[in-house]
C-alpha cells in the first residue's frame, strides 16, 4: 500500500530540546534515545551533549528512520556566574550550502572555541593523570569554559539559535552578579537586571530554557521578546521527554526559528495539546477526484488556513466548492462550471465522517460589504447575535409573550364580531317587534278597554280580581319555563366545552426533556380534574333548573285546574270582545317580557363589546409596552463593539397594509387612511377604536378577498414597530465609518459574537481595508479567533498570511503556458507552512513544485518579503537567513 504523507503545515507537537547521550555525561546510546523519544510521542529532540557532537550523525540517521527529527546541539559552560552559566547552541542541518554534520561542527564551532577533543582530554588528565582518554574527556568537559559572547556569535554565524538556562534552573543566567545600581538580595534574580545580563538577553540569547511552567516565562517575553521553553535535560533514558514543550511548527530547524518570531503564539508549556478542537468541527481533508482539479488530497490545519494565488487560479472556486459540498442545501454553486465539478470533491472531517452535511459559516467575497449596505440584513444578524447571547431568554420570552398576545387578540376580535352579530340580531328584533315603552303604552290601552268590558261579564269583582292574579302568575311561570328551558340547552352545550386553554401546551416545547414530560403530565391531570369539576358544577346548575322547571310546571297545572280559573275561561270564551282584548293583552304582555329580555341582553352585550374593545386595544398597546421593556434590556457590548437598540415605528408598512386591503376609490377614503397613519403615533386608542366601530357598522369597504374581521385581527395583533440597532466600534458610529471599517465590524459581528465552533470560510476579508487596518485590526482578530475555530481564508494580502501567522498556506495555480500543472489539470494546489522554504528550482516545469511556500508567498503576495522582514524586525531576531 502506498505510504501517503499527511502534511498540515504548522502543528502542535512535543519537542524536547535538551538531551544528553553517553558521548558526554549521559548514559543512553543514540538508539535508546530514539526508542524512548518514540515511546514518549516526541516529534523533535535536540542532542545537546557538553562540548561534543560525537553522536550527532548516528542519532540523526536513526531518528530519520524512526520518524523522529533530531536537531544538532552543543551545551557550553561559559565564564559567567558563580557556577558557570550554561548555554546551548542549536544548529540547522546545513547553512549557506554547507552540511553541518559532526565533522563540520567540530571544525567550525568547537575547535575555534578551544573545545577540541584533544584539548578537553588534556584538561581532564591535568586534574587526574591516571584517567584514560574517555574518562579524561568526561572529566575535562566540566573544567573548560567558553566566552559567552564569542560562542553565541559563532552559533549565530552558522544560522544557529542560542538557548540559555534561565529562571530557577541550575547554571542559569539568573545567577550572574549584578553590576551598576541594580538592587541586590532580591527573591528572584530576574527581578533586577545587571547591564551585562541585559546585554546578553537583548543581543545574544534567542531562547530561555526554564525549569517549569510559569517560571518567569512572561518576564523574558515582556522584557526581551524571548520565548521560554522547558526540556528534560535528560542524562538517562527514563528522563527523556519527562519535560517537553509544545511547539507549533514544521519539524525542522526552520520551524523552531518561528518561536523567535511568535514567542507566545508558537510555543506553550503545558501537559495537554493546545488549541484542540472537537473532531466534528474541524475539516480534516479535501480530496479532488479529477474534473477541473488535479487528483490530490489537501490536509487542512485545524487553525488558520490561507489560500493564495494569482488572479483566476481557483482560490474562490475552491472555497465555494467546500461550502457547497458541506452544506448543499444552503450553498449552491454560482456557475454551471462549478456545478459540474463540485461532485469531484470529497470532504472528510477530523472525526472521519465524510460527505456529512454540517454547519459552517461561509462568507463570500464582498459579503460583509453587502451586509453593511443592507440595514435589514444587518438588523437580522444583530438580532441573531443577541439571541445567541441571550442567557436570560429575553427574546424567547418576548416572542412567547407576543405570540400569546396575538392569539388573545385574534380570539377576542373574533368574539367581538360574534357579539356584534348578536347585538345586531337583537336590535333587529326590537326594530321589528317594537320597543318596551311603546308596548307598555299599548298594554295600558288594552287594560283600559278590558276594564270597560268587565261590567258585561257574569263574574263578581272579587272573582275577576282573583282570575287576573292567576293569569299573571300563569304568564310569569310560562315565561320563566321558556327561559329555564333555554338555559338548560345552553348549559348542556357549555358542559361539553373545555375550560382550559390547550394552546399552553405549545409553550412546553421550550422546556428540556428533564422537566417537559412531568409538566405535560401535570397539565393533563389538572385539565382533566378541572373539566370534571366544571361538568359536575354544570350538572348541579342543570339539576337545580330542572327542579325549578318541574315546580313551575306543576304550579301552572294547579292554576289551570282550579275551578275559578276554569270558570273564568268559560265566561271569557263566551264574551268574544273580552276574549279578543284579553288575548291581545296577554300577547302584548308576553312580548313585553321578551322585549325587556332582549333589551337587557342588548345592554349586556353593549357593555361586553365596550369592555372587549378596550381590552383588545389594551392588548395591542401591550405589544409596544413589551417591546419597550425588551429594548431597555438588550443593550450589549463586546470587544469594542457597542450595540444599542431603539424602537422604530413602521408606519409605511402599516399604510401599505391598509391600502392593500381597503377599497380606496375616492378622495375621502384615501384621506381617511392618511389620517389613521398621521394619528396612529399620537393617539392609537382613539384612531383604532373609531376604525373598529366603522368596521362593526360595515362602513368600510374592502377589496376582494378581504373582510373586516380578518383585517381588524391582523391590524391589532401586528407589532407595527421594529427594533433597530445603533452600532459603535471604538467610539465610532457605524453609519459614519468608511466602507472598509464597516466591513470589518460586520466580520467581527458575524464571528466574534458567535458562540459557534464550526469552521469559518472567508473570501478576501481584507477587501476595502487599508494596510494599517488590516494589520492593526484584522490580523490581531484572526490570531485570536483561529485558536477557537478552524478558519479557511482566501487572501491577496501578505500581512494576513505572515503577520497572522497562518499555520497552513495553500497555493493555487491555473494551468497555463508559463504556469504548468501536472497532467495539464486546470487547477492544482500545494500546501505548506510559512517556514517551508526552498530556493527556486528552474529545472522543474511545474510551477507549484519549483520553490518553497515562503518563496511563493513572497512572489504572489504584494509586500510578501517585506511582511517577513517586518515580522523578524518586530521581534528583534538576531540573524535573518
Amino acid at each position: 500500500m502506498e505510504n501517503i504523507k499527511i502534511y498540515r503545515g504548522s502543528e502542535w507537537r512535543r519537542w524536547d530540546l535538551h538531551i544528553h547521550s553517553n558521548a558526554s555525561d549521559g548514559t543512553a546510546i543514540p538508539a535508546e534515545i530514539i526508542e524512548e523519544a518514540q515511546s514518549k510521542k516526541l516529534a523533535v529532540i535536540a542532542l545537546t551533549d557538553h562540548h561534543t557532537v560525537k553522536n550527532i550523525d548516528e542519532i540523526k540517521r536513526l531518528g530519520h528512520d524512526a520518524g523522529i527529527v533530531v536537531i544538532s546541539g552543543i551545551e557550553f559552560r561559559t565564564e559567567y556566574g558563580s557556577k558557570s552559566v550554561h548555554m546551548i547552541g542549536l544548529f540547522p542541518d546545513s547553512y549557506d550550502g554547507k552540511l553541518l554534520d559532526s565533522k563540520a561542527l567540530n571544525e567550525l564551532v568547537l575547535c575555534p572555541l578551544g573545545l577540541s577533543e584533544t584539548e578537553i582530554i588534556s584538561k581532564g588528565k591535568s586534574s587526574d593523570p591516571t584517567l584514560d582518554d574517555v574518562a579524561a574527556f568526561k572529566a575535562g568537559m566540566f573544567l573548560v569554559q567558553v566566552d559567552f559572547k564569542k560562542a553565541a556569535d559563532l552559533v549565530h554565524k552558522y544560522g544557529g539559535l542560542v538557548s540559555v538556562h534561565a529562571g530557577s534552573k541550575t547554571n542559569t543566567i539568573e545567577e550572574m552578579k549584578h553590576d551598576g545600581s541594580s538592587p541586590k538580595n532580591v527573591n528572584y534574580l530576574y527581578d533586577s537586571l545587571g547591564t551585562v545580563k541585559e546585554e546578553l538577553l537583548s543581543k545574544y540569547i534567542d531562547i530561555c530554557e526554564i525549569r517549569k511552567e510559569n517560571d518567569s516565562e512572561k518576564f523574558y517575553h515582556s522584557q526581551f521578546n524571548l520565548p521560554s521553553i522547558i526540556a528534560s535535560d535528560a542524562h538517562d533514558k527514563g528522563c527523556i521527554g519527562s519535560k517537553f514543550v509544545w511547539i507549533k511548527a514544521d519539524t525542522t530547524f526552520e520551524g523552531l526559528k518561528q518561536i523567535c518570531f511568535e514567542p507566545t503564539e508558537r510555543v506553550i508549556i503545558q501537559e495537554t495539546k493546545p488549541e484542540e478542537k472537537a473532531g466534528y468541527q474541524v475539516i480534516d481533508s479535501i480530496k479532488f477526484n479529477g474534473g477541473i482539479f488535479y487528483p490530490q488530497t489537501l490536509y487542512l490545519n485545524p487553525n488558520l488556513n490561507t489560500i493564495i494565488g494569482g488572479r483566476s487560479t481557483g482560490k474562490s472556486s475552491l472555497l465555494q466548492c467546500i461550502a457547497c459540498v458541506i452544506d448543499p442545501t444552503k450553498y449552491k454553486p454560482e456557475s454551471k462550471f462549478l456545478e459540474e465539478n463540485v461532485n469531484n470533491i470529497e470532504i472528510k472531517w477530523q472525526d472521519q465522517e465524510a460527505q456529512l452535511p454540517r454547519d459552517i459559516e461561509y462568507l463570500p467575497q464582498s459579503h460583509m460589504y453587502e451586509i453593511a449596505q443592507n440595514s435589514a440584513k444587518l438588523n437580522s444578524i444583530i438580532i441573531s447575535i443577541i439571541q445567541s447571547k441571550d442567557s436570560q431568554n429575553l427574546l424567547q420570552t418576548f416572542d412567547n409573550d407576543i405570540s400569546n398576545l396575538n392569539l388573545d387578540i385574534n380570539q377576542k376580535v373574533a368574539f367581538l364580531f360574534r357579539l356584534h352579530k348578536q347585538f345586531t340580531s337583537l336590535f333587529q328584533i326590537i326594530k321589528e317587534r317594537g320597543e318596551s315603552n311603546s308596548i307598555q303604552t299599548e298594554i295600558k290601552n288594552l287594560e283600559s278597554k278590558l276594564e270597560e268590558l268587565k261590567s258585561t261579564i257574569d263574574l263578581s269583582s272579587d272573582e275577576l280580581q282573583q282570575i287576573d292574579q292567576q293569569n299573571v302568575k300563569y304568564a310569569q311561570h310560562i315565561e320563566k319555563i321558556t327561559t329555564i328551558q333555554n338555559d338548560i340547552k345552553s348549559l348542556e352545550t357549555l358542559r361539553g366545552k373545555s375550560i382550559i386553554n390547550d394552546n399552553i401546551i405549545y409553550d412546553f416545547n421550550v422546556l428540556s426533556e428533564i422537566v417537559a414530560p412531568d409538566i405535560t403530565k401535570s397539565f393533563s391531570e389538572l385539565k382533566q380534574q378541572a373539566n370534571q369539576e366544571w361538568q359536575t358544577n354544570i350538572d348541579k346548575f342543570i339539576s337545580k333548573l330542572e327542579s325549578d322547571l318541574q315546580t313551575r310546571q306543576k304550579q301552572c297545572e294547579t292554576i289551570a285546574s282550579s275551578d275559578l280559573y276554569k270558570k273564568g275561561l268559560q265566561v271569557i270564551e263566551g264574551n268574544k270582545a273580552y276574549k279578543d282584548i284579553q288575548e291581545r293583552l296577554d300577547a302584548e304582555k308576553k312580548k313585553l317580557g321578551e322585549i325587556k329580555d332582549v333589551e337587557t341582553k342588548i345592554g349586556q352585550i353593549k357593555t361586553q363589546k365596550d369592555n372587549l374593545m378596550q381590552d383588545i386595544l389594551n392588548l395591542h398597546n401591550s405589544i409596544y409596552t413589551k417591546t419597550d421593556i425588551l429594548v431597555s434590556k438588550l443593550e450589549t457590548s463586546h470587544n469594542g463593539i457597542d450595540i444599542k437598540p431603539t424602537v422604530k415605528y413602521q408606519l409605511n408598512k402599516l399604510q401599505s397594509f391598509l391600502e392593500s386591503r381597503l377599497n380606496l376609490r375616492g378622495y375621502e377614503r384615501q384621506e381617511y387612511v392618511k389620517n389613521i397613519i398621521d394619528s396612529y403615533m399620537t393617539d392609537k386608542q382613539k384612531v383604532l377604536s373609531i376604525f373598529i366601530e366603522k368596521n362593526l357598522m360595515s362602513q368600510i369597504d374592502y377589496k376582494n378577498g378581504n373582510n373586516a374581521e380578518n383585517t381588524i385581527a391582523e391590524l391589532l395583533s401586528t407589532n407595527w414597530s421594529e427594533i433597530v440597532f445603533e452600532l459603535t466600534y471604538q467610539d465610532d458610529k457605524f453609519i459614519e465609518m468608511s466602507q472598509g471599517k464597516q466591513a470589518f465590524v460586520i466580520l467581527k459581528l458575524l464571528l466574534e459574537f458567535s458562540d459557534k465552533k464550526c469552521p469559518i470560510l472567508i473570501d478576501q476579508p481584507e477587501d476595502s481595508l487599508d494596510n494599517r487596518a488590516i494589520y492593526s485590526e484584522l490580523v490581531e482578530y484572526l490570531k485570536t479567533k483561529k485558536k477557537e475555530r478552524q478558519i479557511i481564508l482566501v487572501t491577496h494580502n501578505s500581512n494576513v498570511v505572515v503577520s497572522a501567522d497562518a499555520e497552513l498556506i495553500i497555493v493555487a495555480n491555473q494551468h497555463g503556458k508559463n504556469s504548468k500543472n501536472r497532467d495539464n489539470a486546470k487547477f492544482q494546489y500545494i500546501a505548506g507552512s510559512l517556514e517551508n522554504t526552498s530556493p527556486k528550482d528552474t529545472a522543474t516545469e511545474f510551477i507549484l513544485e519549483s520553490q518553497g511556500i515562503r518563496e511563493h508567498v513572497c512572489e504572489i503576495l504584494e509586500g510578501g518579503r517585506q511582511a517577513f522582514e517586518n515580522r523578524e524586525k518586530k521581534y528583534g531576531f538576531k540573524q535573518i537567513s
